[in-house]
């Protein structure tokens, strides 16, 4: 916000060297073995940008010219779905490329499944069988409403599916996929009259399965209200609402072993499973951190996980 985007190739080092790439307000960050791509806004009526860039992170080339409207303004609106290939959500709907490499990148359009492209919203690659699959969560995507999501596989000539919450009651406040098996989907339930609840698939949202001890953890075995009705809500434009949140923020599946998953909440604090979601355990104290020595991690919003031979890093933003 406001400083731009910093960036390192030597993150695990004890004093990583950090690079100041853009000056402007930065999104999405998508990184491979070969680019580093990133949005940043704002850039008057154009709005938020795309920019790709080399893995050492130097200079930057637009790549969003030729689509013909701005992309939505809040995070996760970029993905990628093969080495070169990429989606992304503008306030026109969903277009994708096959090529990023290219000086003029070309994007495609992809038919909206009913009515007409929200205002908000966010994309999700995964894989079934080789097979790139692309969710799309659209609504207000702030946490606390019911939003919608679709499926469409394959990415570029499937057919939009609409995966409906459990007893086709509300929707969807956060959602995720595990990278490499579209079947495993986890999401938090919301409803209007009743508290969000945690719940997860094992076949791409035909089913859901509630996940108790992940709610318990969310509230810190009743601590902290699930869904409170007055508290601070980020409403953009540098302004701050008193309309309430729930406590999910964050939920994502570790891309390298599908044993780990990664949980947060507003107040409660960051959780780890190792067993696929059946147990849950706190890594964060929101309680005591001065004299535990476990640090106090609330609102955390991304996750990467980096794999080394005898560790394994997780980074978490917030």
């Amino acid at each position: 916000q406001d400083n731009g985007s910093f960036g390192t190739t030597n993150a695990a080092s004890a004093k990583p060297i950090w690079l100041n790439l853009d000056p402007a307000d930065v999104g999405d960050v998508l990184a491979d073995s070969v680019r580093v791509m990133n949005t940043v806004c704002c850039y008057g009526a154009e709005g938020k940008r795309l920019f790709r860039r080399s893995l050492e992170m130097l200079g930057s080339t637009a790549v969003d010219s030729l689509l013909p409207g701005p992309l939505l303004g809040n995070d996760g609106v970029v993905a990628q779905f093969s080495r070169t290939g990429y989606v992304i959500f503008t306030d026109s709907g969903v277009f994708i490329t096959h090529d990023i490499t290219t000086p003029k990148v070309q994007w495609r359009p992809m038919k909206w499944p009913k009515g007409s492209p929200p205002s908000s919203g966010a994309v999700t690659v995964s894989d079934s069988a080789g097979v790139p699959v692309l969710f799309v969560q659209a609504g207000k995507f702030d946490g606390r409403s019911p939003d919608k999501v679709w499926r469409l596989v394959p990415v570029d000539s499937g057919i939009w599916r609409e995966i409906t919450p459990p007893k086709k009651r509300g929707g969807f406040g956060l959602f995720a996929a595990d990278r490499w098996n579209s079947g495993r989907l986890f999401a938090s339930h919301v409803r209007a009259g009743a508290d969000p609840e945690m719940i997860a698939s094992s076949d791409g949202g035909m089913s859901w399965k509630a996940v108790p001890a992940l709610d318990t953890c969310m509230t810190r075995n009743g601590t902290f209200r699930y869904q409170n009705e007055a508290g601070p809500t980020g409403i953009g434009g540098g302004r701050t609402g008193l309309d309430g949140y729930g406590q999910p923020t964050i939920v994502v599946f570790d891309p390298y072993d599908r044993s780990i998953i990664l949980a947060g909440a507003v107040d409660a604090g960051i959780f780890i499973s190792r067993d696929s979601g059946a147990t849950w355990a706190a890594v964060t104290d929101p309680f005591h951190p001065e004299s535990s020595g476990i640090p106090n991690i609330p609102r955390p919003r991304i996750a990467r996980f980096i794999h080394e031979a005898s560790s394994i890093h997780i980074y978490v933003g917030t």
